[in-house]
């Protein structure tokens, strides 16, 4: 459609400055986002000739960013568009009062962005009504997989009847709500972290790195992928991906960036520009992206659609992995010559290019998502109004109530406690959940978080593995109690993990509640013995907690993170895979250059740091958060990181593989080589034999072995903030 565009004067009473803007109107059709008041300081509390200014979704970057001006004076809100640079100034300078005036725009922004969404999705469905035989057709032919499960997917389709199409429709629509529901929660936080300290906020997430052109494709809800999510969102399926999506799409979208959605195989084949056919035409032109944000499923659909381009642009990527990926299985010939190949992995990134739900492998980077956080009225609110003996079962489905062996404990728990669930049911009630049990059904989030608000306990049986209720439980004032799992789970022994790329160990449900949280607002105990388990429920029925959120799950924590991942991770510009072992170093006599050791000894630490007057070329993490040390045999460098208080960082790989690690940790080499193993850099103290890395895809923090020592490059972090260190921002 054409859009017009003029150019409007404002001239501020009592002012002779005037700015030209430019107005621009469209069709109703273009899902226009509604642009609120920002006024320059020099026309605060002054009216204007400008009402509202619409701007269609392709100029929305241009506009930037919006607030509303409210004055008892002013009878309607006035609209103007301030360009870039004014309006940052301007952030520094506002009061709180103005900071509350720009939350409320963002809600405003944030209701449009639904509404648009929303009515995409009514779109969509109608057209399917209409004729869902063709249409489903339409959407699903072109991807093509030789996965059985799409093939049994797209012939349904096309079998299925009207009311069929309608109950998927209203899942798809389901979807849309809780993505909404989820964007406007965010945009909340943002707008009170702003209040909390308004002129930090504003120079940390505003200024600075400017506007980045990003694709977000989400694969797995494609109908090409099989799109097995949306049918069970209404039936108390998996919405641990959503949410993080959700909170990844506000995020950019709260930065400033420029952003492409995409939901299907032909909606990415045109932003793209991708030829016609299956990947038989590379791209002809440079890639109109500068980062792109997508998931395995997504992965697999631009392999099979830009051929050899994929190979050349794939530093750009960034994928979405829940449970993580080691360089092991993401080397595809070492992963296929040593076992380790699955029907993941095997993509040849830099490990740090998938981006985790949590902090649990630190060779990849940790994205996270946004849990809600309450202002300390709301706190001091379910302090007081907290049921002591209150309890909420972690499961929606029936299935996650068959564990083995619950009886014994939920019958401990019902002694103490009234136990509540929401486990989802059409017509009667599941003949899993005990009859004692006061059952909801599947509830709307704002419902189920003024029951967690009043709940004393909130507890897993073991399933689902690392998710975000437990804590957004937490957050509202839950103790969360766990089973410990004994022996832990991993790939080798648990059907869930069978398959996917890494070979990490689970000793709890939660992972990070247990490490990074842990008492007292978290329990992990042994749920098959019951004088440990009812000892945790008594220790639970006395202990009083606050609500508690860690402030990387914060809005603010996401967004920091998540900008300093864009500011300065570049997986496209070649790096010096080796230091060489006689770096220099300045000398302190006129820039004079001596050669000497790279790491010294760190005070009150057996650890080496990096040497303060070493040149090096920039990194980023930067190597004064380098901490090198020595694990023990049979040890990964996540643990010997860990136990040292610190975290491992595969970044730093590239630094300590080299002869001047190995004499600064004293370490006896009558043999040095190199070799292409996981495990490198290691040495054998049976042996003296020392090896060194050769391969930097392979650089990795997770591997182990019980017949070498491993060289591990850790680094400090930001109290609650583990992606990033001291110096990193």
């Amino acid at each position: 459609m054409a859009l017009a565009l003029e150019p409007v004067s404002l001239k501020g009473a009592g002012h002779s400055s005037t700015l030209e803007l430019p107005l621009v109107r469209g069709a109703k059709q273009d899902w226009p986002f509604l642009l609120p008041l920002i006024l320059v300081p020099d026309t605060l509390g002054c009216s204007s000739m400008i009402d509202f200014v619409v701007v269609s979704s392709d100029l929305r970057p241009h506009a930037l960013d919006t607030r509303v001006k409210r004055r008892a004076e002013l009878s309607p809100d006035h609209y103007l568009v301030l360009k870039k640079e004014s309006y940052r100034a301007l952030l520094t300078c506002w009061t709180l009062e103005e900071a509350d005036m720009y939350r409320q725009s963002k809600w405003q922004v944030a209701r449009l962005v639904a509404e648009a969404k929303t009515r995409a999705w009514e779109e969509f469905g109608d057209a399917m009504e209409k004729d869902f035989h063709m249409a489903s057709k339409e959407f699903v032919s072109g991807g093509g997989s030789s996965a059985l499960k799409k093939e049994s997917y797209r012939a349904l389709l096309t079998c299925w009847t009207l009311e069929e199409a309608d109950m998927y429709r209203q899942s798809k629509w389901q979807v849309a709500r809780l993505v909404a529901e989820a964007k406007t929660r965010a945009w909340e936080e943002f707008g009170d972290a702003m209040e909390k300290d308004f002129h930090m906020a504003s120079k940390e997430f505003v200024s600075g790195g400017g506007s980045s052109a990003i694709l977000i494709h989400v694969g797995f809800l494609t109908e090409e992928s099989g799109d097995v999510f949306s049918p069970k969102v209404l039936k108390g399926g998996p919405l641990g991906e959503m949410v993080q999506w959700a909170d990844i799409l506000t995020a950019l979208h709260v930065l400033g960036h420029n952003l492409k959605i995409s939901m299907s195989v032909k909606e990415l084949q045109g932003f793209l520009g991708v030829p016609p056919g299956r990947g038989s035409c590379p791209l002809t032109g440079p890639l109109p992206f500068d980062l792109i944000y997508t998931d395995y499923h997504g992965l697999q659909q631009m392999k099979q659609h830009m051929g050899l381009s994929l190979k050349k642009h794939k530093c750009h990527i960034r994928v979405i992995d829940t449970f993580g990926t080691e360089p092991a299985y993401n080397h595809e010939e070492y992963a296929t010559l040593h076992g380790y190949r699955t029907n993941w992995g095997y993509w040849n990134l830099n490990a740090r290019q998938y981006m985790t739900m949590f902090p649990h492998t630190p060779d990849n980077s940790f994205m996270g998502f946004v849990s809600e956080e309450l202002n300390e009225t709301e706190k001091r609110s379910i302090q007081q109004n907290k049921v002591n003996n209150m309890a909420v079962v972690y499961g929606k489905e029936a299935s996650m109530w068959k564990l083995q062996g619950k009886e014994s404990f939920l019958e401990i728990l019902h002694r103490y406690m009234e136990v509540h669930g929401t486990v989802y049911y059409e017509t009667q009630r599941p003949p899993e959940v005990p009859a004692f049990v006061k059952n909801h059904g599947l509830l709307p989030q704002h419902e189920l978080q003024q029951l967690l608000r009043k709940a004393k306990l909130f507890i897993g049986f073991g399933f689902p593995y690392e998710g975000p209720a437990p804590l957004e439980a937490i957050a509202n004032g839950c103790i969360f109690l766990q089973p410990k799992f004994q022996p832990p789970h991993s790939s080798l022994n648990h059907e869930f993990f069978r398959g996917k790329p890494t070979s990490r160990q689970v000793f709890s449900q939660h992972p990070y509640a247990e490490q990074y949280i842990g008492r007292p607002h978290v329990m992990t105990v042994d749920y098959n013995n019951s004088l440990q388990f009812e000892a945790a429920i008594q220790e639970i029925m006395r202990t009083k907690v606050e609500p508690y959120l860690p402030y990387e799950y914060t809005c603010e924590g996401m967004l920091e993170r998540l900008h300093a991942y864009i500011q300065h991770q570049d997986f496209c510009v070649p790096q010096p895979p080796f230091i060489p072992a006689n770096f220099s170093r300045l000398g302190s006599a006129s820039g004079s250059r001596v050669i000497g050791p790279l790491f010294v000894p760190l005070p009150n630490s057996t650890a080496l740091g990096w040497a303060s007057n070493a040149t090096a070329p920039t990194a980023w993490p930067p190597l004064s958060s380098l901490r090198l040390l020595v694990s023990q045999e049979g040890q990964s460098c996540v643990e010997a990181c860990q136990s040292a208080g610190w975290i491992c960082e595969p970044a730093h790989f590239p630094f300590i593989n080299n002869k001047d690690a190995l004499r600064g940790l004293e370490v006896q080499c009558e043999v040095v080589d190199s070799e292409i193993n996981h495990i490198l850099p290691a040495f054998s103290v049976m042996r003296r034999e020392c090896s060194l890395q050769r391969e930097p895809l392979l650089f990795s923090c997770a591997g182990h072995s019980p017949k070498y020592r491993r060289l591990c490059p850790c680094r400090d972090f930001l109290g609650g903030q583990v992606a990033l260190c001291r110096d990193c921002l």
